[in-house]
């Protein structure tokens, strides 16, 4: 089974984003899927009326199991079958997402309202009630907000460093909007085109174009900065070959968080139970039409129950106020409104149990991996691109995820099928599919032989980080490797 589909950035990215396979220690055996996401009803009597719901319980501490928002195919703004979102990213439960421009008569521009956070990259910054996946495997729902800025370091030693923030990412204000400054991602599709601008093209880390014309393509492997109108602060101080890093703003009902505490995220409301209690409030969550605060729809929720399960679920017509007695009753402590109406949509293996009226922007798709997914942390850094796996008791972690963070060198030569990588006094080569490396011109045998598989290329972790000079710890209930530089 595939992840939550990504695009492979460059033909170069593609030979060089390999990744590392190695036994850390033996893995136990994992439930089943049927175990880790499954489907009932449930008929629940409140105020004089019986509700019968369907719903899904995911068991997030499976290191099988990944939650995630999916936009639509197209891009941000673009709109696709629900039935085809859940096709397209192999999942095995879904439901619809956050609330979008559904009445646009262009299917192109029906832009999601809600935030959107997906493997750590921000598909659509704001601030809304959220639920919240975490890098400890719970979820969480809560007032949360993303944002981001940019960290420009200059290519001449001369001239000083700045920074600078977008008005948003993903979200373009209109024609008659002056000023305005966003960062457009591949979310967002494959290329802008909006009047009186000034493209900042960004590619691996680095500015390489600064134009003003009609349309800019957007790099596979980086954002276009859309700045409209005349901005000297950003313009005199950007230069093509500047360094400029994208950094992740995010706080919850706690305060400012760590971009390193969240996998993904989608922005909806209103609250529905918070602490085990009733929780509407719609003055704070910023809603006001009797559409969504008091007439009766059919409508779907996300919840969390008193075992940290995430729910999803569905009620045919009903209220706010009546779903959350009807989910408090259930046994839910925690519980959110998603979008609903005709956009009220769920499936479940092979099955919808509610199929939308409409076609929908965007939906949170749940996916059961073939082998257990891996988190990976290199020197304090949570890397959110990419994945590792078990199988046959090994543990496959991402190459490039690590060597960038350890600032090893490493280059991939296509004809020979070779990876050299090295750092400090240690150069490691390695050839796909022969157990023998060379370390330091020596040949040493390796647990298992690097191979390629679906595109990316495997070779085993602790080799290479111990050769590197590098300590490796295990945490078994999250699956999730820390390596360190010593």
């Amino acid at each position: 089974m595939t992840m939550i589909t990504r695009i492979c950035r460059t033909s170069a990215a593609c030979a060089a984003i390999t990744m590392l396979a190695v036994s850390l220690y033996t893995v136990p055996a994992q439930a089943s899927k049927a175990d880790a996401v499954q489907a009932s009803r449930s008929t629940v009597a409140v105020n004089g009326k019986n509700y019968t719901f369907d719903y899904i319980t995911v068991d997030l501490s499976d290191p099988r199991v990944r939650v995630g928002p999916v936009i639509a195919q197209g891009g941000i703004g673009h709109v696709e079958k629900l039935s085809s979102m859940v096709k397209r990213t192999e999942a095995v439960a879904a439901i619809n997402g956050t609330y979008f421009d559904a009445y646009n008569k262009d299917t192109t521009k029906q832009y999601p309202y809600g935030l959107l956070l997906d493997n750590g990259e921000v598909l659509k910054g704001g601030q809304n009630q959220s639920l919240i996946i975490q890098t400890n495997r719970k979820a969480s729902i809560e007032q949360a907000s993303i944002g981001v800025s940019f960290s420009v370091t200059p290519q001449n030693k001369g001239a000083r460093s700045y920074n600078f923030s977008p008005w948003a990412v993903n979200v373009y204000y209109g024609d008659q909007t002056e000023g305005q400054v966003v960062c457009f991602t591949p979310s967002y599709g494959t290329s802008i085109s909006y009047p009186n601008a000034t493209y900042i093209l960004v590619e691996d880390g680095r500015i390489t174009q600064i134009v003003n014309q009609a349309e800019a393509v957007i790099p596979r492997n980086g954002y276009v900065i859309y700045v409209q109108g005349k901005n000297d602060y950003i313009l005199n101080n950007v230069h093509v070959g500047d360094t400029i890093t994208m950094n992740r703003s995010m706080s919850g009902d706690h305060g400012q968080m760590s971009s390193q505490d969240w996998i993904a995220a989608i922005g909806v409301g209103p609250k529905l139970i918070t602490k085990g209690k009733v929780d509407i409030d719609h003055k704070r969550d910023g809603f006001t039409e009797a559409k969504i605060t008091t007439n009766a729809a059919g409508r779907s929720f996300v919840g969390i129950d008193g075992k940290d399960r995430l729910v999803l679920g569905v009620f045919p017509a009903v209220t706010l106020q009546d779903m959350a007695e009807a989910l408090l009753s259930f046994g839910l402590v925690e519980a959110m409104n998603m979008d609903g109406g005709a956009s009220s949509g769920l499936y479940y293996n092979n099955t919808m149990k509610r199929t939308p009226g409409r076609e929908l922007s965007n939906a949170l798709v749940v996916q059961y991996m073939d082998n257990p997914q891996v988190q990976l942390t290199v020197n304090g850094q949570f890397v959110h691109e990419f994945r590792g796996f078990t199988e046959d008791g090994a543990t496959m972690v991402p190459f490039r995820g690590i060597f960038e963070r350890i600032q090893a060198n490493f280059t991939w030569d296509a004809a020979k099928q070779q990876i050299t990588a090295s750092r400090g006094g240690a150069e490691l080569v390695l050839t796909i599919g022969s157990p023998i490396a060379t370390l330091n011109g020596e040949s040493v045998t390796m647990p298992k032989a690097p191979e390629l598989r679906d595109g990316w290329t495997y070779i085993p972790l602790r080799f290479v980080t111990e050769k590197l000079g590098a300590k490796l710890d295990w945490n078994p209930e999250l699956y999730q490797a820390t390596i360190t530089m010593e």
